[in-house]
Parts: structure tokens; C-alpha cells; sequence
């Protein structure tokens, strides 16, 4: 039999939380209002945080939730941008408590990818529009922080007569747009139709994205089908390979996340649509080369032989063996949401059966190895509200955390509710002149320098760039006869030294930049009297 229903319908959600229980659920809400999680993460205080949606009638507006520990809501923002919609659909925070969010803004019947930046306090720092001529929509889909704390996005844009385009574009924290690049192009994959991504992850250093395409039927390149998709880059973002799922099976369907299985095998997740209404999720396996392992199906009445949909969008590591999944399941007409226990043979373990779907779900795991997760629920006939739960690895609830602590510590004032206006985002930056990543890393590893005044009779300054992506710099200043002169350590991130000259020898001297010894600028001066 299927499990109880356990899902508390409830009328008129005001901005607070409702009927907190011995067990750790929370139902988060405006007053007649849909709400959606469009992304959920924990936060460095233990609290969580909520980039999501709200809407009366369409368009949808960006709504930001901050909690505690145990879902109460300490804040929330609201994202506005005069009459057009503005919604945030990924979100990132750095080791400093800045937040990174990408999403898309809808400005006279057109969707462009937006990237802004918050800082501790909620305030914000910058934002961002990427444009592309030609090209009459576009959205963020994916959102990583790498080592060097560069902000990497995964982008779609599309025309009006086809959709050929996945781009990856890198930031710095200051908002700078570093680099863009072009993934299952149409010059590279003449066949491929419509590439679409959903999710990004970094694993070892290279990025992995994951979503559908069309590919066409074998032996016959003018009909094009539904197909799994995956993309591999490498460390400097150069494409590994695409990967249409299973080309030669009949297997349609959505890859919507990737996981790691170890350091060399990934798992991707998602739908396979089976004849009529019947849909299961579907495992596919498949190395960092791109090579295709094989797949498992975790069919529906390995669940219960009432089922007729089961669907897996994300993936969290239990253990070596064992996956946690939030999971859609039908009985047609119906469709509910739960969560799923599972191994990579595509074993069913435990599920559970909460209530009538309304949305899709999103999760985090914790700092403790628990796994909170936010689905949008009907709460009347008319509208939604996120529901935010967190269970164990058993599937159950767990219980409310006591433990006193202090939220937004690195924000030096308590943060107010209220609204972002969002307006700057028209700050449009045009990508058709942004270098590609080989140019952007072969511009940064050397360190360019500037001198002044040259000839100079008493102060003379050195002006440097790259010196952030730089470490253990040394500059030193040799006679024309190669005898060292001068020498002055160059912290990571300066951008000049001074340094007095009165005292030396009149004449011609090279000044040499190192970084780990290694020379990567020169410049010349005068020295006169």
C-alpha cells in the first residue's frame, strides 16, 4: 500500500512559518501568493537560504528567503525591476558570505541571463546583463565557484527559429567578465538541434553539464529525437566531448544532475519516457572521457505496482553504495512527491509518499548529514507555498535543533526585510568581444609593467597588472653589467611599489618581475642626475 499522506493543508500563509512540529517542517509564504524554491542552499551560519519565486498572476518575481537552522525565517527580500520580472534561479556563496546569483530578466518580450553579487549584508554590489546579438532569449542554468574563486556560468541562448547555442562565461568577484565559451556548436555538431542545460557541477577541477538535446535518428540525419545530454570541460574550460545518451537505444527522455561515483565514473540522473503515460527515472553511467558506461532504470513497480511515474532531478551521497533523491510519483492522474533511497543498480530501499505535487523540488545536504529539502504545495485550489522539510537518511523527519546560535555573523548590522531594486541590471555587456579562455589565461600569466618617470631622478614607480593571479613575486632591478640593484617583495593583488633612486648610479636599468622565480615581465628605465 502507499504511504499515508502526511502533507498539512492549511488556508491564508502570511511571511512567517506555521505549525512548527516536534519534527522539522516548515510552510513558507505571502498572503495570497504562489511561491516556488528556484534553488536552496545552507548557508556558512547553518541557516538556509531560499532563491525562489513569487507570483500572483504571471510574471513571476525574484523572492530571496533567509532561515535559521530550523526553517524560521530571519529575513527575505523581494527583487524588483520596474514593471518587467526579474528571477534568480541559481545561487552560490563565497568563503567571505557573498552570494552570487544568476537568473534572467524579462525586458520587452525578451529574457536575457543576468549575474549579481551580494554581500554579507544582503546589500548589492553588482550586477550584470550578457547579450548576444542576434539571439532573442537567454537564462542562467548553472552556477559554480572554483578555486580561484571565479564565478563560472552555464548559459542558453536561443533565436526564434532554433536553439543551438550552451556557453560557459567566467567572472571575477568584482564582476568583471573574464571569458565566454561556446560548447555543442552547431560548426562542431551539425546535426545537433536544440542543446538545453539544467545543472552544472565542478568535480576534480573540470565542469560537467547536464541536460537534453535532439540527435538525429540512426540512418537517417533529418529526423531528429528527444535525447538524454551531457557536456565534459576540462580545467581551462575547452570542451571534452558531448554526449548524447545511448544514441543507438531507444531512450527518450531528460538528464536533469550529475553526481560523482568515484573520481573517474559519473552518474547522471533522470526521466525516460516509456510508451503512454508510464515514465521512470533512469541512471546513467559514463566516465570522465565521456565513454558510456550503461544505465539502470529504477522502474515503477520496484516502488509499488500502482505507479505509473517516477522521476529524480537531483542526487545526494548517502554512502559508498547508497543515493538520496527528492522523487515525483504518479498514480494517473495524480501525481505526489516523496523521496527516494536507491543504489546504482537502480534497488529501491525506502521511499516515502508525502503529498499532491506542485512543483519542482530542490535540496541540500547539511553540515550534519541531513538533507533539507523545499517543494512548492498547493495550500487551497488557488495558490502555493514552500513546504521545507529535513529528514535523515532513513527518510525521516528530524527533530527541531536547540542549539543557540548567531546568524549572519560576518554582516556587521542586523539585516531588515524588504526590497533590491534591481534596475542596474541594465548594465549591458555585450560578450560578441569577450576573449575565449585561452586568451584570457594566456594574457594573465605573465605581469605586465609600467614605469614612472622615466628618466626619474628621485622616486621612481612601478605599476603592475595580474599580480592577483600571482604568487611569491619578486621584483628586481639590475645595472646594464647585470648586478643586482634593488629588489622589493610584491604582495598578490598590488598594483604599484615606489621606491627611491636618488642615491644610484646614473644610467640604464631592467627591472625584472618573478612569480615562484619564474620571470614574467621586464621594463627598462633611466635613472638621471
Amino acid at each position: 500500500m502507499k504511504r499515508a499522506i502526511i502533507l498539512l493543508i492549511i488556508n491564508g500563509l502570511f511571511l512567517t512559518n506555521y505549525a512548527q512540529q516536534p519534527e522539522w517542517e516548515v510552510y513558507i509564504g505571502l498572503s495570497n501568493r504562489n511561491e516556488a524554491p528556484n534553488d536552496l542552499i545552507e548557508y556558512y551560519d547553518g541557516g538556509y537560504y531560499i532563491e525562489g519565486a513569487h507570483w500572483t498572476n504571471q510574471p513571476s518575481i525574484g523572492w530571496n528567503v533567509k532561515t535559521n537552522i530550523n526553517g524560521s525565517i530571519l529575513w527575505q527580500r523581494t527583487l524588483t525591476y520596474s514593471s518587467n520580472a526579474i528571477n534568480g534561479w541559481h545561487v552560490r556563496i563565497d568563503t567571505e558570505g557573498n552570494r552570487y546569483i544568476g537568473g534572467l530578466f524579462v525586458n520587452n518580450d525578451q529574457a536575457w541571463p543576468f549575474v549579481a553579487k551580494f554581500n554579507a549584508c544582503g546589500e548589492k554590489v553588482w550586477c550584470k546583463t550578457l547579450t548576444k546579438q542576434a539571439y532573442l532569449h537567454g537564462w542562467v542554468t548553472g552556477m559554480v565557484i572554483n578555486k580561484n574563486n571565479e564565478i563560472i556560468v552555464s548559459l542558453n541562448y536561443s533565436t526564434a527559429q532554433l536553439i543551438d547555442r550552451v556557453f560557459l562565461t567566467g567572472f571575477n568577484a568584482d564582476g568583471d567578465v573574464l571569458w565566454q565559451n561556446v560548447y555543442a556548436s552547431l560548426s562542431n555538431y551539425p546535426l545537433l538541434r536544440g542543446p538545453v542545460i539544467y545543472s552544472m557541477i565542478e568535480h576534480n577541477n573540470e565542469y560537467y553539464l547536464s541536460g537534453y538535446c535532439y540527435w538525429p535518428y540512426p540512418n537517417n540525419p533529418s529526423h531528429v529525437f528527444l535525447r538524454l545530454f551531457f557536456i565534459g570541460i576540462d580545467s581551462r574550460f575547452k570542451e571534452k566531448w558531448i554526449l548524447p545518451f545511448a544514441p543507438l537505444d531507444a531512450i527518450h527522455g531528460k538528464a536533469y544532475y550529475t553526481i560523482p561515483v568515484d573520481d573517474t565514473v559519473l552518474m547522471g540522473v533522470g526521466e525516460r519516457w516509456l510508451p503512454g503515460v508510464e515514465k521512470v527515472s533512469i541512471l546513467m553511467f559514463f566516465d570522465i572521457n565521456g565513454q558510456e558506461l550503461g544505465y539502470k532504470q529504477i522502474l515503477n513497480n520496484a516502488i509499488g505496482p500502482s505507479f505509473d511515474l517516477n522521476i529524480i532531478t537531483t542526487a545526494a551521497r548517502i554512502n559508498d553504495s547508497l543515493f538520496l533523491s527528492p522523487v515525483y510519483l504518479g498514480i494517473y492522474p495524480q501525481t505526489y512527491f516523496g523521496e527516494i533511497v536507491y543504489d546504482i543498480a537502480g534497488n529501491v530501499y525506502n521511499y516515502t509518499m508525502k503529498g499532491h505535487y506542485a512543483g519542482n523540488s530542490k535540496m541540500t545536504k547539511t553540515y550534519d548529514n541531513k538533507y533539507v529539502i523545499g517543494i512548492p504545495v498547493k495550500i487551497n485550489s488557488t495558490y502555493s507555498s514552500i513546504y521545507l522539510y529535513k529528514i535523515d537518511h532513513n527518510l525521516q523527519s528530524v527533530p527541531v535543533d536547540t542549539t543557540p546560535r548567531v546568524y549572519d555573523s560576518l554582516c556587521p548590522h542586523p539585516i531588515q526585510s524588504g526590497t533590491i531594486d534591481m534596475s542596474d541590471c541594465m548594465v549591458w555587456v555585450g560578450t560578441e568581444d569577450i576573449p575565449t579562455p585561452d586568451k584570457y589565461y594566456a594574457s594573465i600569466k605573465t605581469i605586465p609593467i609600467a614605469v614612472y618617470p622615466n628618466p626619474a631622478r628621485d622616486n621612481v614607480t612601478f605599476a603592475f597588472e595580474n599580480t592577483e593571479h600571482h604568487k611569491n613575486i619578486a621584483l628586481k632591478c639590475y645595472n646594464l653589467l647585470g648586478m643586482q640593484q634593488y629588489e622589493a617583495h610584491i604582495a598578490k593583488g598590488q598594483k604599484e611599489s615606489t621606491t627611491n633612486v636618488s642615491h644610484w648610479p646614473a644610467g640604464m636599468y631592467v627591472t625584472v618581475i618573478y612569480s615562484e622565480g619564474r620571470p614574467v615581465g621586464r621594463v627598462k628605465f633611466v635613472v638621471a642626475r
